[in-house]
């Protein structure tokens, strides 16, 4: 039986995979969930601050006794709910057509440009981006919108013992 320790092969393999790899490009596109998130994580802290005050208002509890519940439910609407809803939002953009360029001549076509393929915004020359990301960010605002809603509405049902119909209100 022969002793080889997948020390002896670490080397062969990775030289391997070096020397046989292909190219890459970066023309894939941008995912715009590269996009949002970052601005997401700066946002959470300041939309926590807020909502607590108007779960406060609506759900009748104190401003510092509404922080964590709104804290853990905004958390959770910007962890899973936004790239869930992304990820969805990519695989409709898959199948639905969405995943190829048809170009931007008209303005039909510039506005399928930023609406169904919103998710994933196709590669297009790059002074056009200065106008598309913009105009897909604002578009993928209102179904991660949505979501946020659902999920902090789901959340805050589980943590907090209030009316379903004020958590709704406030949601």
């Amino acid at each position: 039986m022969i002793d080889m320790s997948w020390r002896r092969l670490i080397f062969p393999v990775v030289g391997l995979m070096t020397v046989a790899t292909s190219p890459a490009y970066a023309n894939i596109g941008l995912p715009m969930i590269a996009v949002i998130m970052p601005a997401s994580w700066i946002l959470l802290i300041p939309v926590i601050f807020i909502e607590s005050a108007v779960a406060g208002s609506v759900l009748g509890y104190k401003y510092w006794r509404a922080i964590k519940p709104v804290a853990v439910a905004n958390a959770v609407s910007t962890i899973i709910g936004i790239p869930i809803t992304w990820g969805l939002l990519v695989l409709v953009q898959m199948f639905s057509g969405g995943g190829g360029s048809e170009g931007l001549n008209t303005f039909a076509l510039r506005i399928y440009a930023v609406t169904v393929q919103s998710p994933w915004l196709i590669r297009y020359p790059s002074n056009e981006l200065e106008w598309m990301l913009p105009a897909a960010g604002i578009t993928l605002c209102i179904p991660f919108f949505c979501a946020s809603v659902f999920c902090e509405y789901l959340v805050m049902n589980k943590l907090i013992s209030a009316n379903p119909t004020a958590i709704k209100h406030w949601a």
